[in-house]
């Protein structure tokens, strides 16, 4: 029984092995037989020769005859041999330090072959991060009839989207985003996409599909919307709600993921909104313009699968709902940039699973939550920029271990950890941003210290007076922003040139820091040293050899000796300040071959000699201020190749000369100050050809200059740097008024001309009176002759002028007292003669402002002569014998009467037509007669 039952098991095995053996040869026959097809294999070798592939994406197609074998990006299918999917999308991108975003080292390039047709089975198409020159690409492109998944963003197409896009109706997913140069009329066509699931658009100009929403509200399928930044808005606001409040398509599918960021969104968007409130798990609508009150109405408190809500960047008013609370798996919550208020009433012990929140730039009020520190998974918590108050202790940080990113600047908020100096915290920030904040005990808050991944420090304006610890300088290894400025902290800066990593920003600014300045790390790109007490030379600026430095500021010192000629590496320097120093010298070739340099401030300085020729090799300058120093020579005679000139400020220097026409090129300046040197001469005629101080508006308030502030990309594994423009406010001293004003966020409106206290000879020429946007025009203390030009009248923005101390003469013209906004005039010391003109504003001057001029008259000077007469003649009373003056008045009188009587009037008596009107007019003339004689 044994023996047969083991020749049967053995009879079984043998016919399993021939059954799998048959099977399996079968199987590879099978796949043997499935090849790439010969026409869609020629079609891609077809497609590939009119690409130009730097890169070598597509070396591995014709390395074998089968395209479905081993050709990158193409597969096919496993029955038909078909190709079906070909994805050639790049996973690897470059990340651009200068404009924080990713980009694409190697991309295809080139023509689309129509060849690529014959893939009739395509349903998976990627071609996203490549660049075809096909402007009927999409129409091609709509001819894969087949396509379930089609990505062409960061394609750079060009054309206008046609409705043929309409026939991809089995299309799940359409991504078309970043594609600036599309032209869309209308997204008509979406509607026949009724399987569409995913849809993305973002960085494509809509402003002219005004129904999009409409068209959106008809895909029964979608789940994915993304249009962010597209230029959308709610046309016809009060008809849209009511279409989408009537005919809502009840049989839609609700959408989990809703982008519309950065587009003109106003909050008629809401009811459609909360129709998908049930479903949203992502939503995104910051950078719109949704205004009115923050939503109440428990609508957003029902989105319990939310896990994302940015509304950052609008108007929404009012407080933060508390209903929010009922958000159970909210992981990140913006609602910064708003105008919210009140208090924050959240018990955020309800939000377990919070990562973010951020609510800075508010009006919000009261202190900060202790609730907060109960979120045990938060990583960024940023509240800056409000009106909160209070104290922040241990309690609001203590459970935060994965904390990462903590702003609290910008309020009134005091840190008191009374047991600082032992308390440990168990995050390791990567950003602390304290500005404002005020630190109880005015020391380096000791548990900083621990803080060993730092990378943003900011604790400016915290109330530190103190030295910096040695353990400080430990923790800046890491750093790449540091901001300590507006304290009171002293003491030497140490060697830094090993401290720091990537591309820093270093603020010291508005210190109490002495000593000489030692070597800064090399990649620094920003540099605020100003407005300490640092001494000695800046020979340390010939070790900033890597050329990135954008922004250096060490104005405001007691630095001296000469500038080293060794400037030429800072190439991308646009911000260069040393003023209010000792320095000394001429200025070396090297200061002024920086080609990025827009604004230099060199005044109140010992600088001798001439500016160098190579200023012309600054053609982006806008402000030149070498005011007070020991300059020579003619003013700048190639000033016009500096064509985006705005500021030019030359005052109380030794410069002789004649003002050079040139200056009247400049067509962008606003402000010419060459007061208190040597120049001779008359002024140029020209000088209203500037343009911008012809013209009354300015067009923003500020002089501002961008810069790149550099700093590590959040992603620290990677190695790449992020960076964006960031700008740099301008600040020029000019004396208005008589008064030495420092302008910074309005020198923008500042139009002036100060040519005072030099040796100008010669008129005023009328055209400077076509300068209509002049707030400012000094010419005192030259030796200016003739009139003053009657047109003055037609500066009307006039606030300040000063004739004085010239030889000017004649009347003052009567259309000066049309300037009703002139808050300071001084014609003081000049030949003018005759009465100042009469009205409120030229008499609201004291009498220093017209002084010095012995034949001026009139208030507020002693009465002109013609005034006492006139008040003689009719301010005394009637006239008696008393006065032999009266009587010869009243006799020259009565005889003038006589005689014009009969001499004149007589004759028309003859006349009858002319009798009766003059008798009435001789009745008339008696009774004022009468009145002079009687004074009744």
């Amino acid at each position: 029984m044994g023996g047969l039952f083991h020749e049967l098991l053995l009879i079984l095995q043998l016919l399993l092995m021939i059954v799998a053996i048959v099977f399996g040869s079968s199987s590879v026959s099978n796949y043997s037989e499935v090849r790439c097809r010969e026409t869609e294999n020629q079609a891609l070798l077809k497609f590939k020769q009119g690409l130009h592939d730097e890169g070598g994406l597509l070396s591995s197609w014709g390395s074998t005859e089968d395209c479905c074998r081993s050709w990158k990006g193409v597969k096919c299918s496993n029955k038909t041999g078909h190709v079906v999917k070909l994805d050639l999308r790049l996973h690897k991108l470059q990340y651009s330090f200068l404009y924080d975003q990713y980009y694409v080292e190697t991309t295809l390039v080139g023509e689309i072959n129509p060849a690529l047709l014959k893939l009739h089975h395509l349903k998976y198409l990627d071609l996203s991060y490549h660049r075809f020159n096909s402007t009927n690409f999409l129409n091609l492109v709509s001819s894969f009839t087949n396509l379930r998944y089609l990505n062409l963003s960061n394609t750079a197409l060009v054309g206008t989207i046609s409705s043929q896009l309409g026939n991809l109706s089995s299309l799940i997913s359409l991504d078309l985003s970043n594609n600036s140069m599309l032209e869309v009329r209308n997204l008509d066509w979406l509607s026949h996409l009724s399987s569409l699931r995913r849809f993305e658009m973002s960085f494509v100009n809509l402003s002219m599909a005004v129904n999009w929403l409409q068209v959106i509200n008809t895909l029964p399928s979608l789940q994915h919307l993304r249009l962010s930044n597209c230029e959308l808005s709610m046309v016809n606001s009060t008809t849209l709600a009511q279409t989408l409040s009537n005919n809502f398509n009840s049989s839609a599918a609700s959408l989990s993921t809703i982008d519309l960021s950065v587009n003109k969104i106003s909050s008629i968007i809401f009811p459609w909104l909360f129709r998908h409130v049930n479903s949203l798990v992502y939503l995104d609508l910051s950078s719109n313009d949704l205004g009115g009150p923050f939503p109440d109405d428990h609508a957003f408190g029902e989105a319990l699968s939310l896990v994302h809500l940015d509304l950052s960047s609008n108007r929404l008013q009012g407080t933060i709902p508390k209903n929010l609370e009922n958000l159970r798996s909210l992981q990140v919550l913006d609602l910064s940039h708003n105008n919210l208020s009140g208090e924050v009433l959240i018990d955020f012990t309800k939000l377990l699973p919070l990562k973010e929140l951020r609510l800075s730039n508010n009006s919000l009020h009261g202190s900060l939550p202790k609730s907060i520190g109960k979120l045990s998974k938060l990583e960024v918590l940023d509240v800056s920029s409000n009106s909160l108050d209070g104290t922040v202790t241990e309690v609001h940080l203590f459970n935060l271990s994965l904390l990462r990113h903590l702003a609290l600047s910008f309020n009134s908020l005091t840190f008191n950890f009374s047991s600082s100096s032992l308390w440990s915290p168990t995050f390791q920030l990567d950003t602390l941003k304290l500005s404002s904040c005020r630190m109880l005990e005015a020391t380096f808050p000791q548990w900083l210290q621990s803080q060993k991944k730092l990378s943003h420090l900011d604790v400016s304006n915290a109330s530190i007076s103190d030295t910096i610890p040695n353990w400080f300088w430990d923790i800046s290894y890491n750093l790449r922003y540091l901001n300590l400025s507006h304290n009171q902290i002293s003491g030497i800066v140490q060697n830094l040139s090993s401290r720091f990593i990537g591309f820093p920003t270093i603020d010291l600014s508005h210190n109490k820091f002495s000593g000489p300045l030692s070597a800064f790390p090399l990649n620094t790109t920003v540099l605020d040293l100003s407005n300490n007490s640092f001494q000695g030379s800046v020979s340390f600026l010939c070790t900033m050899t890597t050329g990135t430095l954008n922004y250096l500021d060490l104005s405001n010192n007691l630095l001296s000796g000469i500038l080293p000629d060794c400037l030429t590496s800072l190439q991308n320097l646009v911000m260069f300040n040393l003023a209010n120093n000792n320095l000394s010298g001429t200025l070396p070739e090297s200061i002024l071959q920086l080609p990025r340099i827009i604004t230099l401030h060199l005044n109140n300085n010992s600088f001798v000699g001439e500016p160098p020729g190579s200023f012309r090799e600054c053609r982006y300058l806008e402000v030149i201020d070498i005011g007070e120093n020991k300059f020579s020579g003619n003013i700048l005679p190639w000033i016009e190749e500096l064509t985006y000139l705005r500021v030019l400020r030359l005052s109380s220097n030794l410069f002789s000369g004649s003002i050079p026409p040139q200056l009247c090129h400049l067509e962008y300046l606003q402000v010419l100050d060459v007061s208190h040197n040597k120049i001779s001469g008359t002024i140029p005629r020209c000088l209203h050809n500037i343009t911008v101080m012809t013209q009354e508006q300015s067009k923003e308030a500020t002089i501002q200059h961008f810069y790149v502030y550099l700093y590590a990309y959040f992603n620290r594994t990677d190695g790449s740097y992020g960076g964006f423009l960031t700008n740099y406010i301008d600040n020029v001293c000019l004396v208005l008024k008589k008064k030495g004003l420092v302008y910074s966020r309005n020198l923008g409106l500042v139009k002036a001309i100060d040519l005072s206290r030099n040796k100008l000879r010669g008129h005023i020429p009328v055209e400077l009176t076509k300068l209509k946007g002049l707030i400012g025009l000094n010419l005192s203390e030259n030796f200016l002759t003739g009139n003053v030009p009657r047109e003055i009248g037609e500066l009307m923005h006039l606030d300040s002028l000063d004739l004085s101390r010239n030889q000017l003469s004649g009347e003052i013209p009567s259309s000066l007292s049309n300037l009703s906004l002139l808050g300071n005039l001084d014609l003081s010391n000049n030949n003018l003669s005759g009465r100042i003109p009469t009205c409120t504003q030229l008499q609201s001057f004291d009498e220093s402002a017209y002084s010095g001029n012995p034949y001026l008259c009139g208030d507020p000077l002693p009465k002109c002569q013609t005034d006492e007469d006139d008040h003689d003649e009719a301010g005394q009373g009637p006239i008696t014998g008393g006065s032999d003056e009266r009587l010869w008045l009243s006799a020259s009188i009565v005889l003038g009467f006589i005689l014009g009587f009969w001499g004149v009037s007589a004759p028309l008596l003859l006349n009858v037509c002319w009798k009766h009107s003059y008798a009435r007019y001789v009745d008339r003339l008696g009774v004022k007669i009468h009145v002079i004689l009687t004074g009744s």
